[in-house]
């Protein structure tokens, strides 16, 4: 397992629940203070291309990372430079080359700039400052269910209230001495 305390990783169990919100919530609070990066991670799977462009012609051993510039175009990425990143990336990997893909992270992420990263399947090899794991229990959504994930989880939300939830949470989240820290 590899220790990023300087990452606060955001998950949930379906799409358009509020995970990009969430990031770009703690970014746009904490890019006064603090370097900031996003990170989106994505699996490799059919259909993807759809929600995340296409990269496959990039991907080299099991995984790609593409540099976000463009702030201007509907990408989750491009929200995160919006909303006050300095640099915004995206990673697709499949799962059998996730731990490698975590390994090059380490490399790659400097350890005193703040990391706001969405992801689900980096939490089984990165042990981040904090995880937050989003969930709503809506029967118009194709749920994902992993005990073994939501139980890694820091923290809980339950995301049926509504958008005003999340961005409250954001609220308790701060980056210091290198390292998310929970607010009381």
């Amino acid at each position: 397992m590899i220790e990023m305390p300087n990452m606060l990783m955001i998950s949930g169990n379906a799409r358009n629940i509020g995970k990009t919100t969430l990031a770009c919530a703690v970014i746009k609070q904490v890019c006064s203070s603090h370097e900031i990066w996003g990170l989106k991670v994505t699996s490799i799977r059919p259909g993807e291309d759809k929600y995340h462009g296409s990269h496959a012609s990039m991907l080299q051993k099991g995984f790609v990372i593409v540099e976000e510039t463009d702030a201007d175009i509907p990408k989750d990425t491009a929200r995160m430079l919006k909303a006050g990143a300095g640099r915004s990336f995206y990673m697709q990997t499949a799962d059998t080359d996730i731990a490698e893909a975590a390994d090059y992270l380490k490399t790659y992420l400097p350890h005193n700039v703040a990391v706001v990263c969405e992801s689900r399947s980096l939490r089984k090899v990165i042990k981040p400052g904090i995880f937050v794991f989003l969930q709503t229990e809506s029967n118009n959504l194709h749920l994902k269910t992993d005990t073994e994930i939501i139980a890694l989880a820091n923290v809980v939300h339950n995301c049926n209230p509504g958008m005003q939830s999340i961005l409250d949470m954001a609220q308790g989240l701060r980056f210091h001495d290198n390292r998310w820290i929970i607010n009381n």
